[in-house]
């Protein structure tokens, strides 16, 4: 595994999470770690659990939200 940085991200920072367009959680981010062809976004619940979001095939908002064209 390979942990990687995402967007203009640092560890900590407060970030929110969409699933189809509704808010499903908000938590602090920690980083995106690689394992073989699979990106997961790994960030941190309020009650302190740790989450890992797969990545792969979502196409995403940038930081300052407007669309991106990449797909994690």
């Amino acid at each position: 595994m390979q942990k990687q940085q995402l967007f203009d991200l640092q560890e900590g920072d407060c970030i929110y999470v969409y699933s189809g367009g509704h808010l499903e959680a908000q938590g602090r981010y920690i980083g995106v770690i690689k394992d073989k062809n699979e990106s997961f976004l790994c960030w941190r619940k309020h009650n302190g659990n740790e989450v890992y979001t797969n990545l792969n095939g979502i196409r995403g908002m940038c930081s300052n939200g407007t669309k991106s064209r990449n797909k994690y």
